[in-house]
């Protein structure tokens, strides 16, 4: 599934509009990975406007289950949810990135094909969670669940 992952990865990552694109929103349209991260929050990040970075989004597969009937290879999809979270100082840079994550990916709209080896049906919108304060970070963040239908043909 590391295909689909990759194809997610991509949908946000590269979503240039000037304004209200991912990356505008999150502060940073010069520098790859254009703070949009898989797995894990980075080791270090600047939420301070001073240092030019308003935001992240972290996304990562939570759970991935097979489709366990016996069937051909066309017709074995599994369910997988990716959790995506915003973080930023200003709550309201929250819900925009979150609204433009959705539009990226609901109904796969912005999601290119993985290869011919792997297949995404269907990203559905799961559930989506209130904005919460981290005192930490000192930051907002909000956390969706999406649920993804694919096929991954590369089974070797």
């Amino acid at each position: 599934m590391e295909q689909v992952s990759q194809a997610l990865y991509k949908a946000l990552r590269d979503d240039s509009e000037a304004t209200n694109g991912i990356r505008a929103l999150l502060g940073n349209t010069t520098a790859n990975p254009y703070n949009c991260y898989f797995g894990s929050f980075p080791e270090s990040f600047d939420f301070s406007p001073s240092g030019g970075a308003k935001g992240l989004l972290v996304y990562s597969m939570v759970s991935c289950v097979r489709d366990t009937e016996f069937r051909g290879p066309a017709a074995m999809v599994a369910e997988l949810l990716y959790d995506v979270t915003v973080y930023a100082r200003a709550e309201s840079t929250v819900e925009s990135a979150q609204r433009r994550v959705n539009v990226r990916l609901q109904d796969k709209r912005f999601i290119t094909a993985p290869t011919s080896q792997a297949v995404i049906q269907n990203v559905k919108l799961d559930n989506i969670h209130a904005v919460e304060w981290d005192d930490a970070w000192r930051v907002y963040h909000q956390t969706a669940t999406y649920r993804v239908w694919a096929r991954d043909d590369n089974t070797l």
